[in-house]
């Protein structure tokens, strides 16, 4: 009787509400944060207080260099957002798959190169982009990257890169 409630209330407290998946350290999502704004403190700040079962942060990523180095509630800038793919790069050579690009500035107040590194990221690999002030309600819709035949290969990747037009749409 007694035992039984203890497991399963320890079981309760490490499932996650959201997943209802055990929270593991092999079930934790991995995630850069972009931008470093006051929703980034806030963001770190609740994932401290609601989400260390369930969440790791790689780093942070930040416009401006000088910030490179710096750490923001104990979790490092690694770089600029126009080096995410780099980054990602860096990171798995060390061990660290990133699941998920949590995006704490609003899409237009990104640098162009910002925005062309994200749409590649996000069309080259499995890993999510999410705007959190989008998510929450607190600016408009979130772009929604999408691949076009021109966007395709080398070709499209060339484009991109070149200063072409942004290959995103607001739904």
């Amino acid at each position: 009787g007694v035992r039984v409630l203890r497991r399963l209330i320890e079981r309760a407290r490490n499932t996650s509400i959201v997943s209802g998946q055990a929270a593991h350290p092999s079930h934790l999502e991995t995630i850069l944060v972009v931008g470093l704004t006051p929703l980034t403190e806030l963001y770190l700040r609740s994932i401290n207080e609601f989400g260390q079962n369930r969440i790791r942060v790689a780093g942070l990523l930040g416009q401006l260099e000088q910030y490179t180095g710096a750490s923001v509630h104990q979790h490092s800038v690694l770089g600029s957002p126009e080096d995410v793919m780099d980054i990602v790069r860096r990171l798995e050579v060390h061990g660290v798959s990133v699941d998920k690009i949590v995006v704490t500035k609003p899409f237009s107040a990104l640098t162009m190169k910002a925005q062309q590194a994200l749409l590649q990221l996000e069309t080259e690999t499995s890993i999510e982009v999410e705007f959190l002030a989008q998510t929450l309600g607190l600016e408009g819709r979130a772009p929604q990257f999408k691949a076009t035949s021109a966007s395709s290969g080398a070709a499209g990747n060339k484009a991109a890169s070149s200063g072409g037009a942004a290959l995103f749409s607001f739904p």
